[in-house]
């Protein structure tokens, strides 16, 4: 049982499909972020950092492969297809019980529309972070 279940507290979940349509929207990293988002409103914080420690990883990991292919179109929808894959296995095998659980309980649960528009705001954030970087790694290097 969910800790928050036993807490009597029953904030609003991401469904599965949710977090595979912001990932599709927003990368591997918008689908950490309602994975962490489910743990921490399930009650399990020291989870959810973890959680969002290693998406935060494995983002990087396939940003770092990414950036040595040539730029093709091709490649980019299989990046995207190999993100939302691993974020709909993840929030499967992590979280499908608890969420399905917490709908038996009558607990609430967040649109997919809300999913793609943490996606959206995920990407965005991500492509903001990534020019910060660049910029600061172009000034060092100038």
């Amino acid at each position: 049982m969910p800790e928050a279940a036993r807490r009597g507290k029953a904030e609003p979940l991401y469904s599965v499909r949710a977090i595979a349509v912001g990932t599709v929207l927003g990368s591997l990293a918008a689908g950490a972020v309602m994975l962490w988002l489910n743990y921490r409103n399930l009650g399990y914080p020291a989870l959810a950092n973890r959680v969002a420690a290693f998406g935060g990883l494995l983002y990087m990991i396939i940003i770092g492969v990414a950036s040595l292919l040539p730029n093709d179109p091709l490649l980019g929808v299989i990046f995207i297809a190999l993100q939302t894959g691993v974020a709909y296995w993840a929030a499967t095998a992590l979280q499908a019980r608890a969420i399905a659980y917490h709908q038996e309980q009558g607990g609430a649960m967040h649109s997919t529309a809300r999913g793609a528009l943490v996606g959206f705001l995920a990407g965005i954030t991500v492509i903001f972070a990534m020019l910060l970087i660049g910029s600061v790694l172009a000034s060092l290097t100038a």
